[in-house]
């Protein structure tokens, strides 16, 4: 089944997370003469993640479900999408899905910063719909 839509970490973010990499790996530079090294390998792991964040789909949007894997190595989340039960934004950087699973609460926090608003906008979207079809 393909997806309806694939979200990804948006190129701000990913920017960032590589400009953090690359200052890490200039401090471990300067770190092997006062024997400060980790640093060097901490920032070359951080370009290794990086790179593989920025061809990899965040989220997957399905007729009936969504899968979710925010980190490279973090398992595969996915939520029917009636399992939805409230959609919170909390302050301006913050927007978090809450959904039951297994008869437990579960919430799913996405920032701003790190998807584009279209996206998140558009997800957002999708869930409050489901929700207004459910009540």
């Amino acid at each position: 089944m393909e997806p309806i839509k694939v979200v990804r970490f948006s190129e701000k973010y990913i920017s960032k997370q590589l400009i953090l990499s690359g200052v890490i790996v200039l401090i471990g530079i300067v770190g092997l003469f006062i024997n400060a090294g980790h640093l060097l390998g901490l920032g070359i792991l951080l370009f290794v993640v990086n790179f593989a964040q920025k061809k990899r789909d965040a989220i997957k949007i399905y007729d009936d479900h969504i899968e979710v894997k925010l980190g490279p190595i973090a398992p595969a989340k996915y939520i029917k999408l009636d399992q939805f039960t409230e959609v919170v934004k909390t302050g301006e950087r913050k927007v978090t899905f809450c959904y039951s699973e297994g008869g437990k609460d579960r919430k799913l926090k996405l920032h701003n910063s790190v998807f584009t608003k279209d996206d998140l906008s558009y997800l957002n979207e999708l869930i409050s719909n489901k929700l207004n079809k459910a009540a």
